[in-house]
Formats: C-alpha cells, sequence, structure tokens
C-alpha cells in the first residue's frame, strides 16, 4: 500500500513514510519464513535499495518522481508475483487421476509415531481404522531426513515393488537440531532417491516453519520439484495444529490432533487407494 501511495505523490513525507513501510514489511517478511528463493528476494532488496536513494536537488525533481514511480510500481509487482508464488503452494497437490494403490506407507518422525507408546492412538493408527486396513507405519521419533535412510531401506527390504502411497513426513528434527541447510539437502535428496520404486507414489508434507528458517523451506521445495513429488501445503498442516486440543506441547499431536491429520491425510490421498 506504501509503495502504491509513493507511485503517484512524493514529498518528504510521503518518502519517510514509505519508507517505514517498507522496513517493517521486510521484517515481517523475513520473520514469515517463506521460503520464496534468494534470486526472488534480491530482486526485492535491490528495488527497495533503489527507492531509498536520496531525494535530489529541486532542479532534477520531476526526473526523480519519475525514477521513483517506476521502482515503487515494480516493488509493487513484486509483491502481487512473490504473493502468486506462494499461493501456488497452498493449492491441493497434484495426483494422477487414474492410478490406483493398496498400501499407504509413512516415514515420518513423532509427529505420526507420537509420544508415549505403542498405545498412543496416532494417525497411522487412527488412518487404518478408519479408511484402509493396509498401513505400514515406519515412522520413529526423533527421526530427521538422514536416519530416514534407515526407515526406506526397511521399506525397500519388506515390500519393493509394492503398490504404495509413500508419505514423507521428515525435516522437523533437522531444524530443531540445527543440522545446517546443506546438510539436510543432501539427506534429504539421498532419501527421496532412495524412496523412489516403480509402484510408488510419493508424497511429502511441506514442513511449516518457525521465523528466519526459509532455508530448510526452500530445500524441500526444490527438491520437491527435481524429484516429482507432491508437497501437501504447510498450511494444512498448521490448520491442524491451530486447532483447540489438536496438539500436546504446541507441535506434537493429542489424539484430537491425529484424528484431524489422519482425515487430512485422506481427502488428499482417499482418492488413490483402493479400499
Amino acid at each position: 500500500t506504501g509503495a502504491m501511495v509513493a507511485a503517484w505523490r512524493d514529498g518528504p513525507r510521503i518518502r519517510v513514510g514509505f519508507r517505514l513501510a517498507t522496513i517493517v514489511a521486510w521484517i515481517v517478511i523475513s520473520a514469515s519464513g517463506t521460503p520464496l528463493p534468494l534470486w526472488f528476494y534480491g530482486i526485492g532488496l535491490l528495488l527497495t535499495v533503489l527507492s531509498f536513494w536520496p531525494r535530489p536537488a529541486a532542479t532534477e525533481a520531476r526526473r526523480s518522481h519519475r525514477r521513483f514511480r517506476i521502482v515503487t510500481g515494480l516493488l509493487v509487482c513484486w509483491c502481487a508475483a512473490g504473493a502468486a508464488w506462494e499461493l501456488s503452494y497452498r493449492l491441493p497437490p497434484h495426483l494422477a487421476d487414474d492410478a490406483r494403490y493398496d498400501t499407504l506407507v509413512v516415514i515420518g518422525d513423532s509427529v505420526s509415531a507420537g509420544l508415549i507408546g505403542e498405545g498412543e492412538r496416532t494417525w497411522p493408527k487412527q488412518f487404518r481404522e478408519r479408511y484402509l486396513d493396509r498401513v505400514i507405519d515406519l515412522s520413529a521419533q526423533g527421526a530427521t531426513a538422514r536416519s530416514a535412510l534407515r526407515q526406506a531401506q526397511s521399506l525397500n527390504g519388506r515390500v519393493d515393488g509394492a503398490n504404495a502411497v509413500v508419505l514423507i513426513e521428515i525435516g522437523g528434527n533437522d531444524y530443531f537440531e540445527l543440522v545446517p541447510p546443506a546438510d539436510f539437502a543432501t539427506d534429504l535428496d539421498r532419501l527421496l532417491t532412495d524412496l523412489d520404486r516403480p509402484g510408488r507414489q510419493l508424497l511429502m508434507m511441506e514442513l511449516p516453519l518457525p521465523p528466519f528458517y526459509n532455508a530448510y523451506g526452500r530445500v524441500q521445495r526444490e527438491l520437491a520439484a527435481k524429484h516429482r513429488v507432491p508437497l501437501i501445503s504447510k498450511r494444512d498442516f498448521a490448520r491442524v495444529v491451530f486447532t483447540p486440543d489438536a496438539t500436546r506441547d504446541t507441535v506434537h499431536l493429542s489424539e484430537t490432533g491425529h484424528g484431524l491429520f489422519a482425515e487430512l491425510i485422506w481427502q488428499h490421498v482417499g482418492g488413490l487407494l483402493q479400499q
């Protein structure tokens, strides 16, 4: 809004207000954890710097205002492009309409495995009770992208070649444990490569990111595109987590939360599974 106002009116107060609004916007963007590419953020930063250029002498005021209008107009376009780009990741994942699978496999961490042992009614158990009895739950407490390779190898040894949807819910422990993003990229790349077998449809939960953890989400999106793995939006995950009484500690799911999560997964994969 500040850029749009500044594009049509100029003056010391307008420019000061625009600069303050831009600084606040950058703080909000940085804290949001939105994992758009670095080059895209670089363009926005360049336009911001150009828009902050000092106001020249009165003799060049008209030319300066024209340049200022162009830069602020480009900033508005940059914001709109970023919003549209991010919106594309909130849409449901595109899955083949004609494919059918008979098994759901879960490669996950404690969000899927639960916290209190065998008696906990985790979402894979509730999914098995409600929708499909052929669920292979390989989730494990504390799992990371690197340790999940063992889960993938276990799956390959048990049901290699099976017709299965493989849901990957991994990555939260990587950023909680401050695994460097480059190492996370290497581990996740290996995991997706190892899981990609004939007769499988891979599907990955996008990570809900804390402030300033954009790099982990960027890695996940880039590797999802590389391996052609559809992503379930982090907004879906967040919608479950922020439901009243859905979590034990704001992260791990309660029994109610596990039920909501099972319903969420069914909404995305139910059309692919043979009952």
